[in-house]
C-alpha cells in the first residue's frame, strides 16, 4: 500500500470509529410548569454513558430548558449546565415532585398543565371553536425544538 493510501485509510478509520451519542432530556414548559416527554437534545462525541444519574438542568444557547439524567459530562459545549438559570429551580422541582409534573397530565397523575385539567385532550380546540375542515383555519406549525422563538 502506498503511503498516501495508508494515510487515507487511517483517516477514514478514525472518522468511522468516533463514538457519538444522543443527549436526552425532558423539555421544561415554563408556562405550564411541566415537563414534556423525553426527547433528544443534541448529539455529542463520546460513548453513551446511559441515563439514570442525578437530574441536571441544561439550558441551550437559545434559552430552552431541559432536565436530563444523562450520566457523564459530555454535554453540548455551548449549553449551560451550571444550574444557575432562573428556570432551573422550577424545572428540577417539576422533575423531582412525586409524580413528576408532566405536560398534558391531569392533577391526579402529576400534571402541571392547567389546560389539560378540564379533561380535554392536550391541544384540543374548545367545542365551539371553528373547524379546520371547513378551511376556516390554517394549521399551526409544530413547536420547533430549541429554535429561538419570535
Amino acid at each position: 500500500m502506498s503511503p498516501a493510501a495508508a494515510i487515507l485509510a487511517t483517516g477514514l478509520a478514525t472518522n468511522c470509529g468516533t463514538d457519538r451519542h444522543v443527549v436526552q432530556g425532558q423539555r421544561y414548559d415554563t408556562a405550564g410548569n411541566c415537563l414534556e416527554p423525553t426527547s433528544s437534545i443534541d448529539i455529542v462525541e463520546g460513548s453513551d454513558p446511559g441515563l439514570g444519574c442525578m437530574a441536571t438542568c441544561l439550558v441551550t444557547p437559545t434559552g430552552v430548558v431541559y432536565v436530563t439524567t444523562d450520566c457523564g459530562n459530555a454535554f453540548p459545549p455551548l449549553d449551560d449546565v451550571s444550574g444557575t438559570a432562573a428556570a432551573c429551580t422550577a424545572a428540577l422541582a417539576a422533575f423531582t415532585q412525586n409524580p413528576p409534573a408532566l405536560c398534558g397530565a391531569t392533577g391526579d397523575d402529576g400534571g402541571g398543565d392547567a389546560a389539560a385539567s378540564d379533561g380535554a385532550a392536550p391541544g384540543a380546540a374548545p367545542p365551539d371553536a371553528p373547524s379546520a375542515e371547513g378551511g376556516e383555519l390554517d394549521a399551526a406549525p409544530a413547536d420547533g425544538g430549541d429554535a429561538p422563538s419570535e
